[in-house]
C-alpha cells in the first residue's frame, strides 16, 4: 500500500463545500461564498450571549448584572437558523463529522483573530459531556469532536474525562424551559482537581442554557476560576436572558 504525504492526497481530493458541494476555494470544507453567507452572530451580551438590540455593545445585560450566571463569557459563531441548523443536524444525527471539522476551523478564526486577541487563552477546553447510554446510541459525542481538532490547532489540553453525565435526561428539545432547568439539575459530576482553573466549555447549540447553566454550576463548585463558553449556534429563548435563571 503506497503512502502519499497529505499535501498530495489534498491536490488529488481538494476540498468540497458542505454547502453548495462545489470545490472550496480555501483550506476547509467551506467554500468563501458561503461561508460569508452564513448568520453570523452579532450584538450578543458578552455574558451570557443572549442578543441585545444595542449594536457594539460591551456591558453585560440587565439581567447578568443583577443575577450573574454561573459563567463568565460567551462567544457564539452563529444564528441558529438555516443553513446552520442543517449542518448541525448532519453533524448530530447523521455522522457527518466533517462538519466539526469545519466548525473547528471557524471557531479558531475567531478565537486567535478577534475572540481572545489580546487576552490568554483558557487553560483547557472542556466538552459538554453525553451520558454513556446517549453516547453508546449515538457513536460520538459531537461537541468532542468539534473540541478535538481546536484544542490541538490552539495547543490546550483537552479534558473530555474531567466531567462526567451520571445520570440519562430528556432530549432538551422536547421541553419547556422550566422543564430543561429541571431535566439537568444535578446531572454532572466533576472528576479531576479543577481549583483555580480557568477552562472554556464546547457547546454545539444553546438555546435556553439549561445544560450550561447545570454544568457550570458543578463546575464552580468544584473550584474553578472561570468558565468561558464557545457555541457554534445560539437558538433563541421564548424569554429573553433564560439562560441566565
Amino acid at each position: 500500500m503506497l503512502n502519499f504525504p497529505g499535501s498530495i492526497i489534498q491536490t488529488l481530493l481538494p476540498y468540497t463545500c458542505l454547502l453548495c458541494n462545489g470545490a472550496s476555494d480555501q483550506k476547509r470544507d467551506l467554500c468563501r461564498p458561503c461561508q460569508k453567507d452564513l448568520p453570523a452572530y452579532h450584538n450578543g451580551c458578552p455574558r451570557c450571549g443572549v442578543h441585545l438590540n444595542t449594536p457594539n455593545n460591551t456591558l453585560p445585560c440587565g439581567r447578568c448584572l443583577n443575577q450573574p450566571p454561573p459563567f463568565h463569557a460567551t462567544h457564539i459563531l452563529f444564528y441558529y437558523e438555516p443553513p446552520v441548523t442543517h449542518l448541525l443536524t448532519r453533524l448530530k444525527f447523521h455522522h457527518h463529522l466533517t462538519v466539526a471539522r469545519m466548525l473547528s476551523e471557524i471557531f479558531y478564526d475567531q478565537i486567535h483573530n478577534n475572540w481572545y486577541r489580546n487576552k490568554p487563552y483558557p487553560d483547557f477546553l472542556l466538552p459538554v459531556p453525553l451520558h454513556p447510554d446517549r453516547l453508546k446510541e449515538r457513536g460520538y459525542n459531537q461537541t468532542l469532536e468539534i473540541a478535538r481538532p481546536l484544542a490541538k490547532r490552539l495547543h490546550l489540553p483537552l479534558w473530555p474525562d474531567a466531567c462526567i453525565r451520571t445520570r440519562p435526561t430528556l432530549p432538551q428539545t422536547t421541553l419547556s424551559a422550566k422543564a430543561r432547568r429541571h431535566n439537568v439539575q444535578n446531572a454532572f459530576q466533576i472528576t479531576r482537581a479543577l481549583r483555580g482553573a480557568h477552562l472554556a466549555i464546547i457547546e454545539d447549540v444553546i438555546t435556553t442554557g439549561s445544560t450550561l447553566t447545570s454544568l457550570c454550576r458543578t463546575l464552580i463548585r468544584s473550584g474553578a476560576r472561570r468558565i468561558d463558553i464557545w457555541c457554534a449556534a445560539r437558538g433563541m429563548p421564548v424569554l429573553p436572558n433564560e439562560d441566565c435563571v
